[in-house]
């Protein structure tokens, strides 16, 4: 009775471990990493929903706006889809960079903020956190209201997106804006920046292009 009880055991023992090893594992529950605590994406740039910028006979039309492109400057392909029109400016000290910007009506902020933007992107190399050079006019021209500004010094060019490297200032710099508002497609940016020798070498053009500014045809 003992022999056969212990046997019987045996017997059982072997069975379960021959069923643990033809059972399958069960599978991994796979889990997909997720943002970090705290992460943010960023934000989503539209492209602003504006008609093509185009150029014939030495006048730059974008968003319904008019320009007369002065002689010597060169149009370039624009480095970024927010660029409707972006154009190169020839001198002995550096090329200075024309950019052209319209966001759609009623978008961009106001004319001032901006206005105060690019002058902030301005250090005084003589006084350091004091006022840069800088003047500003708006007239009614052309069925626009045109400001132009312009402003001198140390100058931290705009970052390109959240995760790009921030460019380094350029020393003895110089800035001619325009801001064109009353379209019906926006307001028209256009920010003129580079060394302050090329831009006061283009004196006569950047006030003959700024003249220029008008509702198109």
């Amino acid at each position: 009775m003992r022999r056969t009880l212990i046997c019987t055991l045996a017997f059982s023992a072997l069975l379960l471990a021959a069923c643990a090893q033809e059972a399958p594992e069960p599978a991994a529950t796979r889990v997909e990493p997720g943002p970090p605590t705290g992460f943010t994406p960023p934000p989503q740039i539209s492209v602003p929903d504006t008609e093509p910028a185009s150029a014939s006979d030495g006048v730059l039309t974008a968003a319904g706006v008019s320009f007369d492109i002065p002689e010597g400057w060169v149009a370039e392909t624009p480095s970024s889809q927010m660029r409707l029109a972006q154009y190169s400016l020839p001198g002995v000290d550096g090329p200075a960079e024309m950019t052209v910007f319209c966001f759609g009506p009623d978008q961009g902020g106001p004319v001032q903020m901006n206005i105060d933007r690019w002058v902030a992107q301005f250090e005084n190399p003589d006084v350091p956190g004091g006022q840069v050079p800088s003047e500003v006019t708006s007239v009614q021209q052309g069925g626009l209201e045109v400001s132009v500004v312009t402003a001198q010094g140390n100058y931290t060019p705009t970052q390109m997106g959240p995760f790009a490297p921030p460019q380094p200032p350029v020393a003895d710099a110089a800035l001619h804006g325009v801001i064109a508002a009353g379209g019906s497609q926006g307001t028209v940016f256009v920010k003129i920046t580079g060394p302050r020798t090329t831009l006061e070498a283009h004196a006569d053009a950047l006030k003959a292009f700024a003249d220029s500014v008008r509702l198109a045809e």
